[in-house]
This record gives C-alpha cells, structure tokens and sequence, in this order.
C-alpha cells in the first residue's frame, strides 16, 4: 500500500465519523441534517448515512 492508499482510507474514515455525528445529532431531521451537510459540502445524505453505518460496523468501530 502507498502513503496516498493510505490518505485515502483515512479520508473515507473521516467522512464516515462527521456523518455519523451530524446525522446522530441531528436525528432523523434530513431536512436539517442535509443543510448541515450541505454546509460541509456534503449533498447526498443517503450516501454518508451508509458510509457511517459501514463504519460503525467495521472492526473497532462503536
């Protein structure tokens, strides 16, 4: 794996981590929740929505 492999892994973690906490925080508000993330440059919920559960399931994950 290169260090630019790695960079990208930890990018999708991150994107992970700031969907679960908006959408956690912001409950099942998507019209709050999407302007938020929309904020963030964020424009599909759905999509950050799954990557959060993914991560969430993931090995060392809550």
């Amino acid at each position: 794996m290169t260090t630019d492999a790695a960079i990208d892994i930890d990018d999708h973690v991150v994107v992970a981590v700031l969907a679960r906490f908006f959408l956690t925080m912001f409950g099942e508000d998507a019209l709050l929740a999407a302007d938020v993330l929309g904020g963030l440059g964020i424009t599909n919920v759905d999509a950050f929505h799954t990557a959060a559960e993914r991560f969430a399931a993931a090995p060392g994950g809550e």
